[in-house]
């Protein structure tokens, strides 16, 4: 199964999926391009359930994405001054 999509296109097109992966970026601008980089590396894990897909972080589209997903977890690269490589974790239902 090809596991990169389209904006907007479904992830309940294959009902076993339960984690959408969504990595954003482009690998054109520099820093901005580890979202797809990552995703092509778990692409070859072939995860178990999972849907790993990039994305240009378009919000209306990211958003219709993720529409009825059971679990999403998104990547993306920050500018947060802190240290390079600093992993952010952020729980959507709690903060």
């Amino acid at each position: 199964m090809d596991q990169k999509r389209s904006p907007g296109e479904s992830h309940k097109a294959d009902p076993n999926i339960e984690i959408l992966v969504v990595a954003v970026g482009n690998e054109f601008k520099g820093d901005d391009g580890i979202g797809p980089f990552v995703a092509r590396k778990l692409k070859s894990k072939n995860l178990p359930k999972t849907l790993v897909t990039s994305h240009d972080g378009d919000g209306t589209s990211l958003m219709e994405l993720w529409t009825d997903a059971q679990m999403v977890i998104l990547l993306d690269a920050v500018s947060s001054g802190g240290q390079p490589g600093k992993i952010f974790r952020f729980n959507a239902l709690r903060q």
